[in-house]
């Protein structure tokens, strides 16, 4: 009856311990941020982080009639909330083949959004798009 038991708890205890390992690693940054995230308050400016590093995007420039791709790397850094993204602008409009080193902390909210901000505490959020 005692090792019943003992077996009973056991399991259990697996079981909890599977469930918050699998809540820790699906809630951390690297995990959360993988997807395409659309921004609020710009029309057709999205960005998509991938599992390997790699991230790109576009933005639509009404202005111009025309359509950019962004193609870059980011990292991650869980200590102090940093974004760093590297990204090349692609357009045959403007032609530009400038690299853009940017740095930004994030925040992921409780409502599923992500918000970005600037060294000058300028912030953008954005919202996961629907897989």
């Amino acid at each position: 009856m005692k090792k019943a038991i003992l077996a009973i708890i056991l399991i259990v205890a697996l079981g909890c311990g599977g469930v918050c390992g699998y809540m820790l690693y699906a809630n951390a940054p690297e995990q959360k941020i993988i997807g395409t995230w659309n921004n609020d308050s710009a029309k057709g400016l999205y960005y998509e982080f991938k599992k390997d590093g790699a991230m790109s995007g576009k933005a639509e420039i009404p202005i111009l009639s025309t359509t950019t791709g962004i193609d870059g790397t980011y990292t991650l850094d869980k200590k102090t909330n940093t974004l760093s993204i590297t990204y090349q602008i692609k357009s045959s409009l403007l032609s530009l083949e400038t690299d853009y080193n940017v740095k930004k902390t994030y925040e992921f909210t409780k409502k599923g959004k992500l918000i970005l901000t600037d060294e000058n505490g300028n912030a953008t959020t954005f919202t996961k798009a629907e897989k």
